[in-house]
């Protein structure tokens, strides 16, 4: 709420949207006035009952699953994101932040026996302009299935730290280039 709060108020006004407001609020806005909507969501949604809030499809229990899939259901996409704590702009660092979010996608992945096709990747800039880009393979892929497998197994008995890709390492250091924030392990 604070995120459209803001939007409303541009270029340089505070504005508040008290809980008791919301609907009076948000109600009247098009859907891509909502933080994370995007123009293809928003086009997607003004053609469903879900952009006014009604759903008419069957509830079923068994908890919202990842990626809001219920349990027991496949997984139809896997994916990491990470916020940086500061602009970079360094083709190599930017490369090695690539790198180590493909490989939590990809440790997933193996874990749960999925093969994947289609790579996605989403870049948001500060001002919160957005831009996605995708490709897919023709055929499945795993790369070096044998390989990781192995690095998982190292990882799961000596920790996540023991082993790393060299190209996820700075030049002239043991340890992997993390930005301040990222999860270490």
């Amino acid at each position: 709420m604070a995120k459209l709060a803001s939007r409303l108020a541009k270029p340089d006004g505070v504005r508040a949207i008290p809980p008791d407001r919301v609907p009076a609020e948000v109600h009247p806005l098009d859907v891509g006035a909502l933080y994370g909507v995007g123009e293809a969501t928003r086009r997607r949604l003004h053609r469903h009952d879900l952009a006014w809030g009604a759903d008419r499809d069957r509830l079923r229990p068994g908890g919202a699953g990842v990626f809001g899939l219920g349990e027991g259901e496949a997984e139809r996409s896997m994916g990491a994101q990470h916020t940086l704590a500061a602009d970079v702009s360094d083709r190599d660092a930017l490369h090695r932040e690539l790198l180590a979010l493909v490989a939590r996608v990809t440790r997933r992945a193996r874990t749960a026996g999925r093969l994947g096709r289609t790579v996605a990747v989403t870049v948001r800039l500060a001002d919160f302009t957005t831009t996605t880009r995708s490709r897919s393979l023709a055929e499945p892929t795993a790369g070096w299935l044998d390989i990781d497998r192995a690095g998982d197994r190292a990882a799961a008995r000596f920790g996540s730290r023991a082993l790393t890709r060299a190209s996820l390492l700075r030049p002239g250091a043991g340890e992997p280039d993390r930005p301040p924030g990222w999860p270490t392990g």
